[in-house]
C-alpha cells in the first residue's frame, strides 16, 4: 500500500511538473508574440509587410520572421527572420525573378543559392520550431 501511495505521489509530482512546463511555455510563447506584435508595428516598411513569431522553448529566446511581398513588373520576396532577445538579424531570403533565391544569414555559406521558398524553411526550421 506504501508503495502504491509513493508511485502516486510520483505520478502526480511528475504531472504537475510538466504542467508547469506546459504553462511556462505558453506564457513565454505569448510574450513572445506580444513583444513581437509592438516592434513590428513601430517599424517601417516601404512595401505591404506581415510577420509570424515563435519562442523557441529548446533555445529559449524569441525570432520572428518578417514577409515582404513586393508586386509590380518584376515581384519580388523578402522573408527576414529576427532573433527579438539579442535584437539581429538571424537570416534573409530574397526571391527576385528566376527559379532559385538568395539566402545569406547563420549557418549558410556566403551568397548561397538556396531554392525555393521551402528549402529556405528547412533551413529555419531549427529556430522556428522546437
Amino acid at each position: 500500500m506504501k508503495a502504491l501511495l509513493a508511485l502516486l505521489g510520483l505520478v502526480l509530482f511528475a504531472s504537475g511538473a510538466q504542467a508547469q512546463t506546459v504553462r511556462q511555455k505558453a506564457e513565454l510563447s505569448k510574450r513572445c508574440g506580444h513583444q513581437v506584435a509592438e516592434v513590428f508595428a513601430n517599424s517601417e516598411h516601404l512595401f505591404p509587410a506581415r510577420y509570424e513569431n515563435h519562442y523557441n522553448f529548446r533555445l529559449k529566446t524569441c525570432f520572428y520572421l518578417v514577409t515582404i511581398d513586393i508586386s509590380g513588373e518584376a515581384p519580388a520576396k523578402t522573408m527576414t527572420l529576427f532573433d527579438l532577445n539579442e535584437n539581429r538579424e538571424i537570416a534573409s531570403y530574397t526571391k527576385l525573378e528566376g527559379p532559385k533565391g538568395f539566402c545569406f544569414g547563420q549557418g549558410m555559406p556566403e551568397d548561397a543559392w538556396c531554392g525555393t521558398e521551402m528549402e529556405w524553411r528547412a533551413l529555419i526550421k531549427p529556430f522556428m520550431e522546437d
